[in-house]
């Protein structure tokens, strides 16, 4: 009688799921489309990290064959024209080339990206279209998905429970914050649960946020806010959530600095829709820094959560006093390597397989990479090119002078770190290694080393930690600092 009525959840979960999937497939219209100027300036920095890699791979890395049962890139020379202006009208505006060209500017300045493209490296692409060709184009894409049993969401939410209540609240003396919005924390057949189970605090500041804190040995008071106090902000990746940065986080604390973990539901295999965007994101890590009285923090992200990091470094400079970046997806995402490795490759090797399975076939995770992963909204550029002084841009622009010795950026970049793992199956290392290092970041390659494989070397754990912790042992803030960052 058990084994029949496990079986009838299961099959009603499959059809949950199946229904779910369909619906998902829906377009979703990102928000905030880049300006005329962010475009613009998006396309000249594509074009300048271009320049230090080979042309040609780019072009055929966002494509593949589609007769090609493991999705081989094609040749150069069977790119099209038109092929390649169905790729940049995705890139540069999200939509299909027809609906692009329907609009006379836009056609125009699609146009004149394909003409400068073929000046500046060189090459004339044949008229027309290839239709054996597909651009990878995520948000346009259908997506697949292979199923999990109920049985698995359901342990990841006995295990995540017991790892909160157990080692974040008890061991680790973690707070739960944030929004208690059904179907922000777990998906909405977890809702029953949630009342008996959440501890979470302040959920009227926060509509999409969730996050633990700890506080140091040090910590401002509640009515000022204490510029010689840097928190740390840890952004975990994709996976099943906060758990299996254990180790780490046990380490983290051992700095007795406060400590924020921020969670990431829509990526940790817990049936959840609702995804903020980088806005919403960015001005709840805000709200929450204010909330805790501080006004800067060092941000420490794993791969996805260089993301969220990026975020913060872009729109709130201000309050990141520095970043340590941990096998970053953040850089050259107008490469193809992150979505093709993460979307369209078959796999070959256990690494793959296990990323395969994990993350790049689960509905939800699978659905935010499709759906609302949007490159230019992710990407991070060290240093933009300026858009002024670039050949062949003869569309009138406001100039801006980028580098400025005064630039809280330029600061930003100096206090810096990253660690790229030499093995890595989902980024390029070597080429973010060489891209990085040009631009005179901090950055060291783990040798020998894959995906998430500092989880499990102490070497590497205590090296990063090192550098963590003298981020956060000088004050870096002055009184006039803080009030522009309250104001702002």
């Amino acid at each position: 009688m058990f084994l029949f009525i496990w079986f009838l959840l299961e099959l009603t979960f499959w059809l949950y799921i199946r229904q779910t999937w369909i619906r998902l497939q829906q377009r979703v219209k990102p928000h905030g489309l880049p300006s005329f100027e962010e475009r613009w300036r998006l396309y000249w920095n594509c074009i300048h990290t271009m320049k230090d890699e080979n042309f040609e791979d780019w072009v055929t890395g966002w494509c593949y064959l589609k007769d090609s049962p493991r999705r081989e890139h094609p040749k150069f020379s069977e790119i099209y024209k038109e092929n390649l202006a169905t790729l940049l009208a995705w890139a540069f505006w999200g939509e299909d080339l027809e609906t692009v060209q329907s609009n006379v500017i836009y056609a125009a300045e699609l146009e004149k990206m394909v003409h400068n493209l073929e000046v500046i490296f060189s090459v004339k692409f044949p008229t027309g279209y290839n239709p054996h060709v597909q651009c990878i184009r995520p948000p346009l894409d259908s997506f697949k998905y292979i199923h999990r049993p109920l049985i698995l969401y359901l342990g990841n939410f006995v295990f995540t429970t017991l790892f909160n209540y157990l080692f974040l609240e008890k061991f680790a003396k973690f707070r739960s914050y944030g929004t208690d919005r059904p179907g922000v924390r777990w998906g909405s057949l977890f809702n029953l649960f949630l009342s008996t189970t959440s501890t979470a605090t302040n959920t009227a500041k926060h509509q999409h946020l969730v996050y633990w804190y700890r506080e140091g040995k040090r910590t401002p008071s509640t009515n000022s806010y204490d510029n010689n106090i840097t928190p740390i902000i840890f952004i975990h990746g994709i996976g099943t959530g906060l758990h299996l940065y254990m180790d780490f986080i046990r380490r983290i604390i051992s700095l007795e600095q406060p400590v924020f973990c921020i969670e990431l539901p829509h990526v940790s295999s817990r049936l959840v829709e609702h995804i903020p965007t980088p806005q919403e994101t960015v001005g709840e890590i805000q709200t929450m820094l204010n909330t805790h009285k501080y006004t800067k923090a060092t941000i420490v992200g794993h791969s996805l959560g260089t993301i969220v990091a990026g975020w913060m470094a872009k729109f709130a400079t201000h309050r990141v006093s520095g970043l340590v970046l941990i096998d970053p997806i953040c850089f050259l995402l107008n490469f193809h390597y992150t979505a093709y490795n993460m979307l369209h490759r078959v796999p070959s090797k256990f690494t793959e397989y296990l990323i395969h399975y994990v993350a790049s076939r689960e509905l939800y995770i699978n659905y935010y990479f499709h759906r609302h992963f949007h490159w230019y909204q992710n990407v991070f550029f060290i240093r933009d090119t300026p858009t002024s002084n670039t050949p062949l841009f003869s569309t009138p622009i406001a100039t801006q002078k980028i580098e400025e010795e005064n630039d809280p950026k330029n600061q930003l970049y100096n206090n810096t770190t990253v660690y790229l793992s030499e093995c890595d199956v989902i980024v390029n290392a070597q080429q973010i290694e060489k891209y990085l290092k040009k631009r005179t970041i901090d950055t060291t390659m783990m040798k020998n080393m894959e995906h998430a494989g500092y989880l499990t070397q102490p070497v590497w754990l205590q090296r990063i930690l090192s550098d963590i912790e003298d981020m956060v042992s000088s004050p870096t803030t002055s009184t006039k600092e803080i009030d522009e960052a309250i104001a702002i």
